[in-house]
């Protein structure tokens, strides 16, 4: 029994150690040396060395022949696809992430909660030769941005608390860099529908987001557009903000909403249950 104990514990140490790697591999977007990954993932070298051949064995990993460094390897492509596959979420948004794009003339995206940050899956970028450059599976941070902010007003407050406390670190003049102010705001954003971030990651980059709910009601993604502020003035906004809700809404009702909220949340809010698809 003791045996086998500490082989389950050194087995889930082998795995927690390997996906180390990975996440290291994953935050870079150049290929890395064993030695760099080795320091970045707090592993020493021998250890570093042995997990990368067999992650590379089982093609999580390829090795250039000509540099010796690693990167991912076309298996968590694979898998990526899969899981886009099993969730049917992307395939869903595109059409009306288009529609969204061509109504506001602002790239339009769809955001998941990942690792307490706003994971992109899905994107259509406008056409203006001013835009944001992004890709899938670029992650931002929750208390700046308009996604991360839609994620964040709808978790559970013990949640929320947790994730506040790591720190608000102020990117731009106007960042919210308070708890107080922050809760403020997510009230106010659950209270109009949308979140609005008024440059508070980046100068002179805007965004708007909206709740996307599953059939239960629940929120489980963010739909929004960013673009420059020189187009998205302060007086666009509600206009903007009308086409982004009517756009997670109808992804939402792809998804099998029905219009209502879970009781907790319009209990919160201090609204009843009956609001349907559309309704402002």
């Amino acid at each position: 029994m003791a045996n086998n104990e500490l082989s389950g514990r050194h087995g889930s140490q082998t795995v927690e150690r390997a996906l180390r790697v990975l996440d290291v591999l994953a935050e870079t977007a150049s290929p890395m040396s064993l030695t760099s990954i080795a320091e970045t993932a707090g592993l020493n070298i021998t250890t570093a060395s042995r997990l990368l051949a067999s992650l590379e064995h089982h093609k999580y990993v390829v090795r250039s022949e000509e540099s010796g460094r690693y990167q991912l390897g076309y298996k968590i492509l694979a898998m990526a696809r899969s899981v886009q596959a099993q969730t049917g979420l992307r395939d869903l948004a595109l059409p009306v992430l288009r529609a969204l794009m061509e109504a506001t003339g602002e790239t339009a995206t769809v955001n998941v909660l990942h690792d307490d940050h706003a994971m992109m899956i899905a994107r259509v970028e406008c056409r203006s030769p001013l835009r944001i450059v992004s890709q899938e599976g670029e992650r931002s941070p929750l208390y700046c941005t308009a996604a991360g902010k839609i994620l964040l007003a709808y978790l559970p407050e013990a949640e929320v608390a947790r994730i506040l406390a790591k720190g608000l670190p102020r990117r731009t003049a106007r960042t919210i860099a308070s708890p107080e102010a922050m809760r403020e705001d997510l009230a106010l954003t659950r209270a109009r529908g949308y979140s609005y971030d008024a440059g508070e990651r980046e100068d002179g980059l805007i965004g708007i987001g909206a709740p996307v709910r599953n059939a239960d009601g629940k929120v489980i993604a963010e739909m929004g557009v960013s673009g420059a502020a020189v187009r998205m003035s302060p007086d666009a906004i509600p206009s903007l903000a009308a086409h982004v809700r009517e756009a997670a809404e109808q992804l939402s009702v792809r998804l099998g909403w029905n219009g209502q909220r879970p009781d907790a949340e319009a209990a919160a809010s201090g609204e009843l249950v009956t609001s349907g698809v559309g309704e402002r």
